[in-house]
């Protein structure tokens, strides 16, 4: 819903190694994200159907109690239809690169 995306991962202390948050547009598009209720840093990972078209690692929370308009927002490099937001650091971990394909599997 426009809602849950609005959230995100806002509010959760911690994203599991092997966990995250999927976002699936049905056009792609420019998509901006912030940070907007988060307390951890993420990874976000924007995708142009299955390739890797961005990789924005360790985004950091904005300091507790920020203006709205204070906050940063992140601008996919080009239209995405798919985001994926992870655990800090996961996304080089796993050795996602821009250019990449990938093979995503939902439970």
């Amino acid at each position: 819903t426009p809602e849950l995306r609005r959230r995100g991962l806002a509010g959760r202390t911690e994203v599991p190694a092997n966990g995250g948050m999927y976002f699936r547009f049905d056009e792609p598009a420019y998509r901006v994200f912030w940070m907007k209720g988060m307390i951890v840093p993420i990874d976000i990972i924007w995708l142009h159907g299955v390739v890797v078209s961005g990789v924005a690692e360790r985004v950091l929370p904005p300091p507790p109690g920020a203006a709205d308009d204070a906050i940063p927002r992140l601008a996919s490099p080009g239209p995405v239809d798919l985001v994926i937001e992870l655990a800090a650091g996961r996304a080089g971990e796993i050795g996602l690169a821009v250019g990449q394909r990938v093979e995503i599997l939902l439970p």
